[in-house]
């Protein structure tokens, strides 16, 4: 019973160790959001699209908040090339303040998976650039300031509380994840995530991390932490294993979190968003475990 219980709440305790560096996450976002800070980003950044792509990079549902001004005033074709560009600098804040704190709880075995993200985001950047370079419009910000900006214990008061929320809700999922795979409740997937794992020479045990990331990254990486402490994956087995496991992440979140984020904010257009945000993350994604897989794979 002990040991059922320690298995239930190990995930769990690496999902918690990975929460104070999203708390600093929202407070960073907070304080450079404020209206100084603003002002100061307008001062030194004069081009207002570039000013669009730095605040989808501190805070993407700020940067939503003004794509949705800017949609009506575009042609369809070119407000997606434009949220796609921007999509971009959301990738590169998703690197330093998720994959690396992931990587990092991976040992050794973090290099691999950081690598193949990015390659990943390398392969985004260059999609960016041909994107940025056929964007056909001028793009305007509507900066305003209307309201009496908050004091700074209000920012950090409203950052807490926006903290707590995701924490509780990514403590409370991790450990339901946690309990039905210990209860061997997702047992009838293994026979369709045996081949996957077998085809990247992953031990069977893995399937349990391609289940959980169904929920989220950091969850799957919590079974493959676990795995790797027990002996049972190599560092690059679990780095390995933890590209893999991205691919059911992203395309779950498809549909979990992404369209109905996007269309809340963009309506039908969203959908069409989502997807291509989706696509071209696993195709980043393939060409990031192609890299760690031929570069590493035979010393391994």
């Amino acid at each position: 019973m002990i040991d059922l219980i320690f298995k239930i709440i190990s995930p769990i305790i690496i999902v918690i160790k990975l929460l104070p560096i999203v708390y600093f996450g929202f407070i960073l976002a907070e304080v450079i959001l404020r209206k100084g800070a603003l002002l100061y980003i307008k001062k030194y950044i004069s081009s207002d699209l570039h000013i669009l792509i730095f605040l989808h990079f501190i805070n993407p549902h700020l940067g939503f908040r003004f794509l949705q001004l800017i949609k009506p005033k575009l042609p369809e074709s070119e407000f997606i090339k434009l949220y796609l560009i921007c999509f971009f600098a959301i990738a590169v804040n998703g690197y330093f303040i998720y994959i690396l704190p992931l990587a990092f709880l991976l040992g050794k075995g973090g290099i691999y998976f950081a690598l193949g993200k990015l390659v990943q985001d390398i392969f985004l950047f260059f999609v960016t650039l041909i994107l940025y370079k056929n964007l056909k419009v001028k793009i305007k910000l509507p900066i305003k300031f209307t309201e009496k900006e908050r004091s700074f214990f209000e920012s950090l008061k409203k950052a807490t509380l926006d903290f707590l929320k995701l924490a509780k809700t990514l403590v409370l999922m991790s450990l339901l994840v946690s309990i039905l795979i210990n209860l061997h409740f997702f047992d009838f997937l293994k026979p369709l995530l045996f081949p996957l794992g077998k085809i990247f020479n992953l031990p069977p045990q893995i399937s349990l991390a391609f289940i959980s990331a169904t929920t989220g990254l950091q969850i799957g990486v919590a079974i493959i932490v676990s795995l790797l402490h027990e002996g049972i994956l190599t560092p690059y087995q679990a780095g390995l294993g933890s590209l893999v496991c991205d691919y059911f992440n992203k395309t779950f979140a498809l549909f979990r979190r992404n369209i109905p984020t996007l269309v809340a904010y963009f309506g039908s257009i969203g959908v069409i968003l989502a997807i291509l945000e989706t696509l071209l993350l696993l195709i980043g994604n393939t060409f990031g475990i192609l890299f760690v897989k031929f570069v590493f794979g035979e010393s391994n």
